[in-house]
């Protein structure tokens, strides 16, 4: 814990006495208060044991019951809050079109009243041909279609999606070979088309290509897959302000037309 030192103030108490110093703060201590600085630090030690074992047991749980982890409970939670915004909507729809399919569906219940009792009517007095017959099939048709689709009332859906959607994203198994190669310059700082002069920005596009905003040269260079050297594609008539020049480029972005 501690070596005896020459007579020194304590830390604790800061009378003069024979004390201790501790390597690990290499503050000096009496003999009273070197022991109770070393409890102080057996505690601290079983507290971060006890972390660790706490620790320990959260990464078992998480492991055998992965609903415990926190990320699989953030989207149970997205998951939930889409559902009760789905139903919250779905019941907004229901009450509006009950409350209005309610007297329409009551319209339609006194129509066919009318037409029931006209139906009693008639076969009472045992006078209708084939004309009646029709006109009462086309109006028991009518309503009937009147029931099952009501005039003015539609269900209409909005693309525009109110619940965000969620994605993971998790880093691809790509390892990074020890030793690199290059692939562009290398050929020392330089204006030849074997040599770039302070590269700022780059792009790599589908096909391996790359895209050097060369600073100091002022272009933008090409630089296709396999290549010895590459091409100027933008500002080949060198450092001004004109549409076919660049003046210290520092980033590419290639557009591909779909």
């Amino acid at each position: 814990m501690g070596a005896v030192t020459d007579k020194a103030h304590c830390f604790i108490c800061n009378q003069e006495t024979n004390t201790y110093e501790c390597k690990g703060c290499s503050e000096h201590f009496c003999s009273k208060h070197l022991a109770q600085h070393h409890e102080k630090i057996n505690q601290q030690f079983d507290k971060i044991k006890d972390d660790c074992s706490s620790f320990l047991k959260t990464v078992i749980d998480q492991k055998d019951d992965p609903k415990k982890r926190p990320l699989i409970q953030q989207i149970n939670q997205w998951e939930d809050d889409s559902i009760n915004k789905i139903k919250q909507t779905a019941n907004e729809c229901r009450r509006k079109l009950i409350n209005y399919t309610n007297k329409y569906i009551i319209r339609i219940e006194n129509k066919l009243v009318k037409l029931t009792e006209e139906l009693k009517r008639i076969h009472q007095e045992n006078e209708y041909n084939e004309i009646h017959l029709n006109q009462l099939k086309e109006t028991l048709i009518k309503l009937s279609k009147e029931f099952d689709k009501p005039s003015n009332v539609a269900i209409e859906q909005n693309f525009t999606s109110f619940i965000n959607k969620i994605s993971v994203i998790v880093p691809c198994n790509t390892s990074w070979k020890q030793y690199g190669i290059n692939i562009a310059g290398g050929n020392y700082q330089g204006k030849k088309l074997s040599q770039v002069s302070n590269p700022s920005g780059i792009f790599i596009d589908d096909n391996e290509n790359i895209y050097i905003a060369d600073y100091s040269n002022h272009h933008i260079l090409e630089w296709k897959c396999n290549a010895n050297n590459d091409q100027i594609v933008a500002g080949e008539s060198g450092y001004r302000n004109q549409i076919d020049q660049l003046n210290f480029s520092t980033h590419v972005i290639f557009d591909i037309e779909k």
